[in-house]
């Protein structure tokens, strides 16, 4: 599971076991001490890594965040925090397969769903994030999502946008480099760390969990409850609600569909 190190927090909350960080002095100094960057910063209860930011390094006046110029610690807390609660959390860095293309931590979107027959997981989605961004959700500019053939790992399509327009493209657009019918390491070991995690939480018909692929194998980055249907629809070309899975959203008890 992605790594937790700190939690910016102004308000009364505790946090057993882990750094609760309440004003920007205390940020600084843990800051200054830590033994390792970049780390990962992001909101607690967010959606579409909306605040997200990666903290490149720190000094004793500023905080270094990737793509910005540094910024004091009390406006780091002004514009960023506020009320809000953040996560500082170590950084995942992509397998040397995906690290080829970007430094970004890139995540396999894993759609899961519960039937009387078990666990159906009928789409994965790689969300391949360009170099410049801080996360790979695909309102990004320059991210792609590419289709993945659920059994091997096998990049099936490789999807970016202009404007409004969705673009296929042959060859990654940064790099030149092809990328179809390559398989993604540790592809095994990625379907026994989503069937396990989805296990326990089976009481979630549905759900998505996003995980990373590091050099030692696969680590778990988020567990949505549901999850978009548009990341599917983007990177196969078609509609989310087949027959089937209509089928299984009428099974747990749904009336619209």
């Amino acid at each position: 599971m992605h790594e937790i190190v700190a939690v910016i927090n102004t308000g009364p909350r505790s946090y057993d076991g882990t750094a609760k960080i309440t004003t920007p002095d205390a940020l600084r100094d843990f800051l200054t001490r830590a033994p390792e960057f970049p780390l990962f910063c992001k909101l607690n209860d967010g959606k579409w890594s909306v605040g997200a930011s990666t903290i490149t390094g720190a000094d004793a006046t500023h905080i270094h965040l990737k793509g910005r110029a540094p910024i004091i610690y009390a406006n780091f807390f002004a514009d960023q925090i506020g009320k809000d609660v953040f996560l500082i959390q170590k950084f995942v860095s992509n397998h040397s397969f995906l690290q080829n293309y970007t430094p970004t931590t890139a995540t396999v979107r894993m759609v899961n769903m519960w039937t009387d027959k078990g666990l159906w997981t009928p789409h994965a989605i790689l969300k391949r994030p360009s170099a410049q961004n801080d996360a790979d959700n695909f309102w990004r500019p320059g991210n792609l999502v590419c289709q993945l053939d659920e059994v091997t790992g096998e990049i099936l399509t490789v999807v970016g946008k202009d404007g409004p327009d969705l673009i296929r493209h042959e060859t990654h657009p940064e790099t030149g480099t092809a990328v179809l019918g390559l398989r993604l390491p540790h592809w095994d070991a990625l379907l026994d760390l989503n069937a396990r995690f989805a296990a326990q939480h089976a009481a979630v018909s549905y759900s998505t969990q996003d995980i990373a692929i590091t050099q030692d194998g696969p680590v778990l980055i988020e567990c949505n409850w549901g999850g978009s249907f548009e990341l599917p629809q983007i990177a196969t070309g078609r509609g989310f609600m087949t027959p089937e899975v209509r089928a299984f959203f009428r099974s747990i008890g749904s009336k619209w569909v």
